[in-house]
C-alpha cells in the first residue's frame, strides 16, 4: 500500500482535533517525517540550499525594494542569531533526553485540596 497505517492513523487523529487545515497536517506530516533535512533545509545546510543561495539572493534582493530595506534574514556573522540558535526543537540523543529529564531523588507532590 501507498500510504503506511501509521501515516493514515497520524492524519485522522489530526483531523479529529478539528483546528487545522490540511497544509498545517501536511507540514505537521513533513516535520515529523524528515525532521533532519526539515531542520538542514532551515539552516541553510541542506545541499539543495545551498545550490539554490544565488537565486535565494537574487529574490531577496528583489523582493526587498517593495517591502522594508532593512528587513534581513539573520545569518551567523558576529554576535547576530541564526535560525538554528532560536529554533525551537532540538534534537538530542536518547542518553542526553534522559539526562535532561532524570532527578534522581524523590519528589513530593503537595496534595491539592478541591
Amino acid at each position: 500500500m501507498f500510504i503506511r497505517p501509521s501515516t493514515r492513523r497520524f492524519f485522522h487523529e489530526f483531523r479529529k482535533l478539528g483546528r487545522y487545515g490540511w497544509g498545517v497536517r501536511l507540514h505537521g506530516y513533513l516535520y515529523g517525517r524528515w525532521l533532519y533535512q526539515y531542520i538542514a533545509i532551515g539552516t541553510g545546510e541542506h545541499r539543495l540550499v545551498q545550490a539554490a543561495r544565488p537565486l535565494i539572493k537574487l529574490w531577496r534582493r528583489l523582493g526587498r525594494s517593495k517591502r522594508d530595506p532593512a528587513r534581513t534574514v539573520p545569518q551567523r556573522q558576529g554576535d547576530r542569531l541564526s535560525f538554528a540558535d532560536t529554533y525551537h526543537g532540538k534534537v538530542v540523543t536518547l542518553d542526553a533526553a534522559r539526562k535532561l529529564v532524570t532527578l534522581n531523588r524523590p519528589i513530593k507532590l503537595p496534595t491539592w485540596k478541591r
